[in-house]
Formats: C-alpha cells, sequence, structure tokens
C-alpha cells in the first residue's frame, strides 16, 4: 500500500524525541517513526482514530504523553472527537498526521480530503506544522512546547511518493 514518506529515523531521533512515551493510532507505516526499543515506550495500533484519541487521553491524563498517529482521512473522521474532547478540555496530545492527496497523482479518494486538510484544522483551531526532512527537529521542539502548555497540535507529513 501506498504510504507517507516523512522525517527518515535516525540516530539523531524520532518522534519520541518531543517528550511523548506512547502513541497510538491507525496505519502500520508510522512505526519506523517511532523507537519500540525505546525504555517505557508504549505503541499501540488502534482499530478506528476516535479509539486512539481515547486511548490517548487517557494515557496523557495519567502522566503518560502521547502521540496519536493517523492518515488525514482519518483526521477527518475524527473532527469531533477532537473539538469536543481534546480542544474542549485542553488534552495536550501531539498528532502526527499523514497529508495525502497533497501530490496530483495520489489516489482519487484523497484529493478532497488533501485539499481541505489545512482549512479543517484551522477551522478547528488546531496549531500545526508541516514536517520535513529539514525542519523536523524544530517543528519537534515547537510541538513539545505545545504540549508543555496543554495545548495540543499537529505535525504534518506529506506524502511524497505513490507507490
Amino acid at each position: 500500500t501506498p504510504h507517507c514518506k516523512g522525517p527518515e529515523r535516525s540516530e539523531e531521533g524520532n518522534v519520541h524525541d518531543v517528550g511523548t512515551t506512547s502513541a497510538f493510532g491507525r496505519g502500520r507505516h508510522w512505526h519506523g517513526h517511532i523507537d519500540p526499543d525505546r525504555e517505557a515506550a508504549r505503541l499501540g495500533t488502534a482499530t478506528r482514530e476516535e479509539e486512539a484519541i481515547g486511548i490517548g487521553t487517557g494515557m496523557t491524563l495519567s502522566n503518560s504523553p502521547t502521540i496519536i498517529y493517523m492518515q488525514n482521512a482519518g483526521f477527518a473522521n475524527s473532527i469531533s472527537t477532537i473539538t469536543s474532547l481534546v480542544k474542549l478540555y485542553s488534552i495536550p496530545l501531539l498528532f502526527v498526521i499523514g497529508w495525502r492527496g497533497y501530490l496530483k497523482n495520489d489516489a482519487p479518494e484523497h484529493e478532497l480530503v488533501g485539499k481541505i486538510q489545512p482549512k479543517l484544522l484551522k477551522l478547528i483551531n488546531l496549531e500545526s506544522r508541516v514536517v520535513t526532512d529539514t525542519n523536523w527537529k524544530n517543528n519537534s521542539k515547537w510541538a513539545l512546547n505545545k504540549i508543555q502548555q496543554q495545548i495540543p497540535c499537529a505535525l504534518i507529513v506529506r506524502r511524497m511518493n505513490v507507490e
């Protein structure tokens, strides 16, 4: 299946470097950016994005900061959960969202959500940054700062190739 290409996992860092201890979501392609050997790291795959948000909320409220990873179609499906739980109660979750439909030659079912994803993020007031190979470290620090301030936020990973 096609996948999102984000910053390569390296000795220099991975998504846990933003101060989280857990990651839950949909899509196994994210697992390459999450260090399964990290002490106390918890990695889980949920059946739905809303389930991942619920698990992540519980983990975060029990002092285990959590990343929620998903594709943008799952983000669109979970807007109600984000607005009525995460945003309403200022749950400091870090969302890592793949951006399907970013390229013109992606599968047709991803074009509309890909086109409107930036607008959706703005409409629900979920601060976000687009991650690249050159800015991922600074954007990770930005995200850590946000969740330390009890502000949920998102890092967006562009779809870079079609297989």
